[in-house]
């Protein structure tokens, strides 16, 4: 029988040691639990390139209108 394995999360560090969390930037199922549980906002755990307000600013200037008829 196999042993049981177990992650430790820490919410302060953003971390856990399952260590997918640091890759993604997103909360592991986890953390999750951990954010669940201690009630807290989902969203304040995400990397900050998640954010609407780095989406708008990475494509502020990529795309701009074209003012032609024909198209």
């Amino acid at each position: 029988m196999r042993g049981k394995i177990t992650y430790i999360v820490n919410l302060e560090r953003v971390t856990c040691s399952c260590r997918l969390w640091g890759l993604s930037g997103i909360p592991c199922a986890h953390a999750a639990c951990a954010i669940y549980n201690k009630k807290e906002d989902s969203e304040k755990y995400l990397a900050k390139w998640y954010s609407k307000e780095m989406y708008m600013r990475t494509y502020e200037y990529a795309f701009q209108p074209i003012n032609e008829p024909d198209l």
